[in-house]
């Protein structure tokens, strides 16, 4: 499963631009992610890889041993705000959830741990798009994800103003 779901992610095989560190200790506050179990794998170019490590408490999906939808979406926010940290240029301050759109395509059935993969599809002044999949055991995409994220900039001073 694991050779699948590293081919449709893709390996970033680098930190980013510029040699920006892009990990959780540097970018984000660890606890958004470590409460739930979640570790970034890669967040670099505009791409994002995270890995929740699954436990009983993430269980319940329809009512079955599948991970519960709520948990997915929990994830995909992260997957996909990873991967819009990632294209941020210097004069960006923060970002936010405008709209998620996940679709469900079968019960997410994993064991162990779930991979995410995610990716910005555009990008313009304040508005950033993304695209996300979360993959089962057989590697086969089990949901997906659309997002709107918006980008929140330093003013811009003119030499005047100073």
């Amino acid at each position: 499963m694991e050779k699948e779901v590293s081919l449709r992610c893709g390996s970033l095989g680098r930190v980013g631009e510029e040699g920006r560190n892009l990990n959780k200790e540097t970018f984000i506050r660890p606890e958004i992610f470590s409460w739930a179990g979640i570790r970034i794998v890669e967040a670099a170019e505009g791409r994002s890889r995270l890995e929740l490590q699954v436990e009983d408490h993430h269980r319940g999906g329809a009512g079955t041993n599948a991970i519960n939808g709520g948990i997915v979406a929990y994830l995909f926010d992260g997957l996909l705000g990873m991967a819009v940290r990632s294209v941020w240029t210097e004069d960006v301050v923060r970002h936010a959830t405008i709209s998620l759109n996940i679709q469900y395509q079968r019960l997410v059935n994993v064991k162990e741990t779930l991979v995410g993969c995610g990716h910005v599809t555009k990008a313009g002044g304040t508005t950033v798009f993304a695209v996300g999949e979360v993959y089962d055991d057989w590697g086969l995409v089990a949901a997906s994800c659309t997002g709107i994220y918006r980008l929140f900039r330093r003013p811009v001073r003119s030499p005047d103003s100073q």
